[in-house]
């Protein structure tokens, strides 16, 4: 079945995020679940470093290498894509990455594009 490309791969529907792997054969590409998220600045440059200061860097190595602290601490789950900055993607083997979210028109009505390769 071939995907129709005039369709919007990112759905506007709450806590439901349609897309289309390239390629369902090469595991390293393929997609296994998305969410919108938001990023929490004052988190990220107030509380983190104080709590890793705090803590004599024991958070910061915490929040370097547990992908769900990061996310849990630095983002905010949403409902839509017109409140999402970024956009958390896990791969089919496991995989967990951060994307920034861009906009593909140019303008800024909006950020609906992220580019995911994970190699």
């Amino acid at each position: 079945m071939t995907p129709n490309i005039n369709e919007p791969l990112l759905d506007k529907a709450p806590n439901k995020i349609r897309f289309t792997n390239f390629n369902e054969d090469e595991d390293t590409t393929c997609i296994k679940e998305l969410l919108y998220l938001q990023f929490r600045p004052f988190m990220c440059y107030v509380v983190a470093p104080i709590l890793t200061i705090v803590t004599a860097f024991i958070f910061g190595l915490c929040l370097y290498w547990f992908d769900s602290l990061r996310v849990s601490v630095f983002y905010t789950k949403v409902k839509t894509i017109d409140e999402a900055s970024h956009m958390f993607v896990e791969g089919r083997q496991g995989n967990k990455e951060v994307l920034e979210l861009y906009s593909c028109t140019g303008q800024k009505a909006g950020f609906d594009t992220f580019l995911y390769r994970f190699i």
